[in-house]
């Protein structure tokens, strides 16, 4: 099949780089994580470096790609956004075929993610929508457009998002996860009127999470004072948890799977048990409780064959009585990402 030539041709063209970080270039990126927006000058004093040495070594965090753009954690359900995972697989199919297909799921307005996957799928999306209605109308368009090739597919509603960070592995620990303060469920089910500015602010904060409000104001024709504003409203109101940068861990020597965690629902306090477990694990990036099916999405970060198989027994071992079993999908290429449309 054309996916598995693919991978090849990737692993090949993109080895996993030698980059060397130190103890200071960690604690630069933990504090660049847990909020972008951080001065230089802060950062310098938390590190013990000169506000130079700090510029400079995030400049060549930045032109290396560990660091590959800055972001926001938002709060989907503050501004009325529900999230959809759609699981692909494809018939044999002609590269022109696989570049026609990738070109409709990238540039399509809904679609936020689109990775490359192998294992039971080759494309993973994540649809975001306002209710299960547009979705049903969004995910018939793009599946009337791939239906000659299309062998199956699945997609699952995320009920409720346990856990999304970027402060994965050992050398990260430490820092506070920003979602580990974030309000209760129950309390973040009232919507919040979005005005076109504070869209226009948001989406563009989705990639450009450190810009200055100098820098946002120019982009954007807003004026300074309003860019201030309305920053400081929506992160009073948590529409946005904090700003972040995103890191390439594929750079850093990490391999990233997405497992669909399928789990018996009879016992409520198990479950919880296993998702804090999961929320609570340095490999897990995300993990989302689906709604209309007893699974669980996680993605992972892990740097062996080995160290996956003892992660996953580990879970296996320790939660025999509810997990039904673990469908294991890695990533090898991200085509598309976003947490906001």
């Amino acid at each position: 099949m054309i996916y598995d030539k693919i991978y090849k041709d990737y692993l090949i063209s993109h080895p996993v780089e030698d980059i060397k970080l130190d103890l200071k270039d960690w604690k630069i990126l933990g504090i660049l994580c847990t909020d972008a927006r951080t001065p230089n000058t802060k950062i310098a004093k938390r590190v013990g470096l000169s506000v130079e040495a700090v510029g400079y070594r995030i400049r060549k965090l930045e032109e290396s790609g560990v660091i590959r753009k800055y972001g926001i954690y938002p709060d989907e359900l503050k501004i009325n956004i529900k999230t959809f995972f759609v699981f692909l697989k494809f018939t044999t199919m002609s590269e022109h075929d696989e570049n026609r297909f990738i070109e409709i799921f990238t540039k399509h307005q809904n679609v936020g993610v689109v990775w490359e996957s192998s294992g039971n799928w080759d494309f993973i999306l994540i649809i975001y929508a306002a209710d299960i209605f547009i979705f049903a109308k969004i995910i018939d368009d793009l599946l009337s457009r791939v239906a000659r090739h299309l062998k199956e597919y699945k997609s699952l509603f995320a009920l409720e998002q346990i856990k999304f960070t970027q402060l994965i592995g050992e050398e990260l620990k430490a820092f506070k996860d920003p979602y580990a303060t974030i309000t209760p469920l129950e309390k973040r089910l009232d919507t919040l009127i979005i005005t076109d500015k504070e869209k226009k602010l948001l989406s563009y904060l989705d990639d450009h999470g450190r810009a200055s409000a100098v820098a946002i104001s120019k982009t954007l024709n807003i004026p300074p004072e309003t860019v201030r504003f309305a920053m400081n409203r929506l992160r009073e109101k948590q529409v946005f948890i904090t700003t972040y940068a995103a890191l390439d861990y594929f750079k850093l020597g990490y391999s990233k799977y997405v497992l669909v965690i399928k789990h018996l629902l009879h016992d409520n306090k198990r479950l919880q048990m296993l998702l804090k477990a999961l929320a609570d694990d340095i490999h897990v990036r995300h993990v989302s409780r689906m709604g209309g099916a007893n699974e669980v999405i996680v993605t992972i970060f892990v740097k062996t064959n080995e160290e996956l198989n003892r992660y996953l027994r580990n879970y296996q071992n320790l939660f025999p009585e509810i997990i039904l079993g673990i469908e294991i999908n890695q990533v090898f290429k991200r085509l598309k990402e976003k947490l906001l449309i």
